[in-house]
């Protein structure tokens, strides 16, 4: 199944307003779901045609009734292609063809834009977006249902992106904020640090106490004591330091067989008064374990 939409929408402003509004659209306060727009290639094709290729990184949210397959997918990219031509004297336009580039098998959404001239009015622009989606994902009745979804969820996507256009076009119309819009410079790198500053400062800092508190009970149980830096407090020699070290090793083994002769014997009164089985052996073992 294929599930089709298509919107017409008209806006107060020139179609070289709408164009340049267009190239500068993100960031935007209705667009808080993309992450980062680069553009990839820029070329001018004869006779007066500038195509330009940029790479989207999106965010998105899984409906409730979703399978859970999908929890996964949090973010997918969009390969945006645009022609601009406004050297004609008729039919002067912007078209613009999107696609996701992953994740196509669960859902592919092609989305087609032309921006041109309002008939009888240079002052204003219309704008026609057909929008299409495909699923392969699962039997039909689950296909459809996905396919629907995504064309409600990009019906309310082209809403918002209207609504930044519109903005952005009236920045650029205002004496006020054109200047300062156009000389914003390049944005800020997002920060993908892996924890924010503050939580890896104490992150730091707790495995930093819990190394340190190791080292002090190793040393204790070895009946020795170790400096901040690891050492050993007391100038002990490197032949001290490796008996040390056997000493540890024999202590946690001894410790390991006890936790191990306990647990046998935990077991088998509990089999003991549990069924009356393995109660001639607990005599044995526990003679054995004493020795």
């Amino acid at each position: 199944m294929v599930q089709y939409s298509e919107q017409i929408h008209s806006f107060d402003a020139p179609l070289a307003t709408v164009v340049q509004a267009h190239n500068i659209r993100f960031p935007s306060p209705y667009a808080t779901h993309v992450i980062s727009s680069d553009v990839l290639s820029r070329e001018f094709e004869p006779p007066s045609t500038i195509k330009t290729t940029r790479l989207v990184l999106k965010r998105g949210k899984m409906p409730p009734w979703a399978p859970k397959a999908f929890d996964r997918i949090g973010t997918s990219w969009v390969l945006e292609v645009s022609e601009c031509d406004m050297e004609r004297e008729v039919g002067k336009n912007l078209r613009v063809k999107s696609r996701n580039i992953d994740h196509k098998s669960i859902m592919e959404v092609v989305e087609w834009q032309v921006y041109q001239e309002k008939q009888g009015d240079k002052l204003a622009t219309t704008s026609s977006t057909t929008t299409r989606v495909t699923s392969e994902f699962g039997f039909w009745p689950v296909q459809t249902r996905i396919e629907k979804f995504g064309v409600s969820r990009g019906m309310k996507s082209t809403e918002k992106a209207r609504a930044g256009l519109n903005l952005i076009t009236s920045l650029l119309l205002s004496s006020k904020t054109n200047d300062r819009l156009l000389s914003s410079g390049p944005l800020k790198l997002y920060p993908f640090d892996p924890l924010p500053g503050s939580l890896a400062k104490a992150s730091e800092l707790v495995r930093t106490k819990l190394e340190e508190a190791r080292r002090a009970r190793l040393a204790t149980a070895a009946g020795g004591g170790v400096g901040v830096d690891g050492g050993p407090v007391d100038g002990s020699t490197e032949g001290e330091e490796k008996e040390m070290g056997s000493g540890k090793r024999t202590l946690w083994r001894d410790r390991l067989r006890r936790a191990s002769r306990e647990g046998v014997r935990r077991f088998r009164r509990t089999v003991c008064q549990l069924t009356g089985l393995l109660c001639e052996e607990k005599e044995d073992h526990g003679d054995e374990a004493s020795t």
